[in-house]
């Protein structure tokens, strides 16, 4: 029955936030439900096997690595900013609501210093925009098929040989070939053989000749083409220092799946700092039990941008001042440990509404608004 729910179970806020985060999970419905080319509102790692949407963060970052401006991420995440604030903080982003509930287990709770806030600017400028911008990518090796020479043999079949060029900075260990032939007619595949050379070795940017090989001849009705698995560009982040490697929430709904053969992408399973980033994974974890969103405060860039944006919202909270009693409750129940008469409605203030409803002389309120600081509602300040 939902009377015997936990309160915290019945609230809007908890409510919001399970629908948030199913709706950006349909992944688990199947592949159609996927929709990467628009940006999550809230923090959730889209190389999560159910991921509806990118990380604006990732896209960010991806984008500084290459030294580009990701326009579309960049415009989405101001525009969710100006319309609500930091309320996506607590109403909308599934990470939030994974910190909320693992702080509701029985356990010490400890207050966290207040220079921990600034860590999730450090993260935003040097995670997401300085180190990629200045470390870039490197390219792995990876090969361009050059047109294949054929000629025919004593058995009717043919021989093909064909040179390969290694276009990437590293070393390109056992090459793979596919050789395929396409219907004249039709262009579809008639016939493919995979062709294995584990002891060809490509240095970056040589041409090495891969041994003669025979297949069938179809030359009279299909064209041969080769080709290779090994033609795709793979880019490893430099030091893996980016803001993707180290995210817990990324380790947690991305790079742990793919360990176990819940996701596809290569990417996330390639853990070559695994030991930092389950380190990490695990830091947060415990400290998401023993107090208040621990990631939100010192670790997430997106939050970083909602707070630097937040002046500029549609939405906000603030207080009546001269209606405070100064009775402390407020900051009992701030879930990211605000000094609330003096904070709430600040960057830092995630407009969840729990202090509102605690107030007893109902001096706290939600604004809404551009002219939202004119509605005869006090800065957040101690009245002496």
């Amino acid at each position: 029955m939902a009377n015997s729910l936990p309160p915290f179970l019945l609230r809007l806020r908890f409510a919001t936030s399970a629908i948030s985060s199913w709706l950006l999970n349909l992944g688990m419905f199947g592949q159609r439900f996927k929709l990467k080319s628009a940006c999550s509102p809230g923090f959730n790692c889209h190389g999560c096997p159910w991921a509806t949407a990118a990380c604006p963060i990732g896209v960010i970052a991806y984008g500084s690595a290459m030294h580009a401006i990701p326009v579309f991420a960049i415009a989405s995440v101001l525009a969710m900013a100006a319309a609500f604030g930091r309320l996506i903080c607590s109403f909308a982003c599934p990470f939030g609501l994974f910190q909320d509930l693992l702080y509701r287990l029985p356990s010490p709770k400890i207050k966290l210093p207040r220079f921990f806030r600034y860590g999730k600017y450090v993260a935003l400028v040097l995670l997401v925009l300085v180190l990629p911008w200045a470390l870039g990518f490197v390219p792995a090796g990876f090969l361009r098929v050059e047109k294949p020479a054929v000629t025919k043999n004593a058995d009717g079949n043919i021989n093909v040989s064909v040179a390969v060029t290694n276009l990437g900075s590293e070393p390109v260990n056992g090459v793979q070939l596919r050789a395929a032939y396409r219907a004249n007619a039709s262009s579809a595949i008639v016939l493919q053989d995979q062709k294995n050379f584990p002891q060809l070795v490509v240095p970056p940017g040589q041409t090495v000749t891969v041994p003669v090989f025979a297949v069938p001849n179809q030359l009279s009705s299909a064209n041969l083409v080769v080709d290779s698995p090994q033609s795709t560009v793979e880019q490893e982040p430099r030091w893996q220092l980016y803001y993707c490697k180290l995210c817990p929430c990324g380790t947690l709904t991305a790079a742990l799946p793919a360990i176990l053969g819940a996701n596809s992408s290569p990417s996330f399973a390639r853990l070559s700092n695994d030991a930092l980033r389950l380190s990490i994974l695990a830091g947060f974890l415990i400290m998401m039990v023993i107090s208040g969103r621990p990631f939100c405060r010192l670790f997430c860039p997106l939050g970083a941008i909602y707070a630097l944006t937040a002046p500029l919202s549609l939405t906000g909270m603030a207080i009546h001042s001269d209606a405070c009693i100064d009775c402390g409750k407020c900051d009992k129940v701030c879930p990211v440990g605000l000094d609330v008469r003096r904070e709430v409605g600040s960057a830092e203030c995630i407009a969840c509404g729990d202090c509102k409803k605690i107030c007893p002389q109902h001096g706290i309120v939600r604004t809404f608004g551009f002219a939202r600081q004119r509605q005869g509602v006090a800065l957040p300040v101690l009245h002496a």
